[in-house]
């Protein structure tokens, strides 16, 4: 199935390729290579104002992760239902991961 990857952020200069490279390995090695995935790289004001409606903190953080399926158990995988095989949309704060690599020192290509 497909992955999305969008940058919707202008902040902080990434490697489209390299990441959607590296977000396919991970899909395969976790067997989800089957299912769609959206991953939007956003900025600050973005992540913050979905963190404040849908966790009510109201600051930036890293990740946000909404799954496609209401019924979702932690270590499963849901039932593909007819030919909707979506495990939903990954929200990462772009910014805020390169602000917290830069005084913890890790590279920002392998935290992200």
């Amino acid at each position: 199935m497909s992955l999305l990857l969008r940058n919707l952020q202008k902040a902080v200069p990434i490697h489209i390729g390299r990441l959607t490279k590296d977000i396919n390995i991970i899909r395969q090695i976790l067997g989800i290579e089957n299912y769609d995935l959206a991953v939007l790289c956003v900025d600050n004001t973005n992540i913050q104002s979905l963190n404040d409606k849908y966790r009510n903190i109201p600051r930036p953080t890293d990740v946000l992760a909404f799954p496609a399926y209401d019924d979702v158990i932690p270590g499963q995988l849901p039932s593909i239902e007819g030919d909707i095989a979506d495990l939903g949309d990954i929200f990462l704060g772009i910014p805020y991961i390169h602000n917290y690599c830069q005084p913890n020192e890790p590279d920002r290509k392998s935290v992200v």
